[in-house]
């Protein structure tokens, strides 16, 4: 295990593209979901720390359709003419600053 803010410096070694497939279920027929993983080995603090990396497309997907969707809320909230405190409190409520 490393702390949370070492993590960053394992991320960044990983290239997504060249990851191999760890995990993988079919949700339906036609629908199949893979977890993507990789394990980094460095040194943390002096110490040798290993560390699983997992990258899972279908949550990034998700979280990209949620962010347009906020995204779009704002926008629309510009568009129809809202005060600039109002849209400053829409984006501080979406954590989109």
């Amino acid at each position: 295990m490393v702390k949370t803010n070492s993590a960053a410096r394992f991320i960044k070694k990983v290239n997504k593209s060249t990851m191999p497939v760890i995990y993988s279920k079919d949700k339906s027929g036609n629908v199949k979901t893979e977890i993507y993983g990789e394990l980094i080995e460095d040194k943390v603090y002096g110490k040798k720390s290993r560390v699983l990396v997992c990258y899972n497309p279908d949550l990034m997907e998700q979280k990209c359709d949620n962010l347009d969707r906020k995204v779009d809320m704002v926008t629309q909230m510009v568009e129809n003419g809202g005060t600039l405190e109002e849209v400053n409190e829409l984006m501080r409520l979406f954590n989109l600053f």
